[in-house]
């Protein structure tokens, strides 16, 4: 009696056909990644007991042969079928080994038996070479183009460099930055491509740029999210390189690099109110106007490219001293940045909230309630 059992595989799987006595490895230079099979099982009874099994089908599968990864569509007819293997289809080097018995047209493959690692055993494919290359994308085989995969593969390499960055020391990234606004989109090859515009943060001030962001590991909030990068120059005024931290991981950890192409504007400055939402452009005349008229009005300083909110009537000016141990942290106060420790910081009476951030550090957060007189504080930095 014979049972035919039909099954469907999206995985590395690989079927045998014969066992191969005395084969080595060094026999099989070439790695093989099968990305998707489909295929039948055949299995011969005798007296209720299996007495001949045998695989057969077709798939879909990629081919390093030195440093070339091809894809290519394959038909077998194999005893046994192994596990399958797990990796990435684009760099098959953990796949299963193979070697050429028609160059081209028979690819022999070499599988270790379930259960019996010192038995290994060849199941030969009939093949026929691509010049793309297979993975699963969204739970679907998906074929890139040759210059697809290269820029796939030359995207990991610098995206590995990007989440592992060599320089990290805050002392050598000076240039505070505000994202204001950015659209991101993901990158066909990895990764998120976007434009936006922010300021770069000057004192109180700041200097307004537009930017283009060809690739980066991930997005970069926006100001409304309190976020303040680090940054330099590589080519002033238009290659700015930033420390960004991954989402959910602690201050000091998880630091990637993103790098925009910036188009600066001297002479203005991007201000968002967060009563409506709106980011307008303001000169530096106009923006230094308006700072004025928020100290005489008793309003944080609220520094360009932060969150600035709608005048409350005047109330007593009262001075507050921040410092921080280390110095040069940001100084936020009721979500509005206004400078660098040490400040003197002039504020209306009643209840402030004061936030100071350096990277490298846990945030430093405190409630306080302003009744008059001269207020010093001095925050000590702890490391995560």
């Amino acid at each position: 009696m014979r049972c035919i059992q039909a099954f469907s595989a999206t995985a590395l799987v690989l079927l045998l056909r014969s066992v191969t006595a005395g084969a080595t490895p060094a026999e099989y230079p070439l790695r093989v990644f099968v990305v998707q099979t489909t295929s039948s099982r055949t299995q011969e009874l005798r007296n209720g007991v299996v007495a001949f099994e045998n695989t057969s089908g077709q798939g879909h599968a990629n081919l390093q042969e030195g440093s070339l990864v091809s894809g290519f569509d394959f038909s077998f007819a194999c005893s046994l079928a192994p596990t399958p293997s797990s990796g990435d289809p684009f760099i098959p080097l953990t796949g299963y080994q193979g070697r050429w018995k028609k160059q081209g047209a028979r690819l022999a493959v070499l599988v270790t038996e379930i259960g019996n690692p010192k038995h290994q055993s060849e199941c030969e494919l009939k093949t026929n070479l691509l010049d793309s290359v297979y993975s699963i994308s969204q739970g679907q085989l998906t074929s890139y183009s040759r210059q697809q995969f290269d820029d796939m593969v030359g995207w990991r390499k610098a995206a590995e460099a990007m989440t592992h960055p060599a320089d990290t020391d805050p002392a050598h990234f000076p240039v505070r930055v505000s994202i204001m606004e950015a659209q991101w989109q993901n990158h066909a090859g990895g990764g998120v491509m976007g434009e936006g515009r922010g300021n770069v943060l000057k004192a109180d001030s700041g200097m307004a740029f537009t930017f283009n962001a060809p690739r980066c590991v991930a997005v970069l909030s926006d100001a409304a999210q309190r976020n303040i990068y680090q940054g330099k120059w590589l080519e002033e005024p238009t290659r700015l390189l930033l420390l960004a931290h991954s989402v959910g991981t602690a201050p000091g950890t998880g630091v990637n690099e993103c790098e925009l192409e910036t188009r600066v504007q001297p002479d203005n400055v991007f201000i968002r109110n967060v009563s409506t939402g709106v980011i307008q452009t303001l000169t530096q005349d106009q923006n230094k106007a308006r700072l004025q008229a928020a100290r005489t009005t008793q309003q944080p300083s609220a520094a360009a490219g932060v969150n600035v909110g709608a005048r409350p009537a005047a109330s007593p000016i009262q001075k507050l001293s921040i410092a921080s141990n280390p110095d040069g942290a940001d100084i936020e106060v009721d979500g509005a940045f206004v400078g660098s420790t040490p400040s003197v910081v002039n504020l209306g009476l009643g209840e402030h909230n004061v936030v100071i951030r350096k990277q490298g550090y846990k945030p430093w957060e405190r409630k306080l309630r302003l009744v008059g007189g001269d207020v010093k504080v001095n925050a000590d930095l702890e490391k995560p």
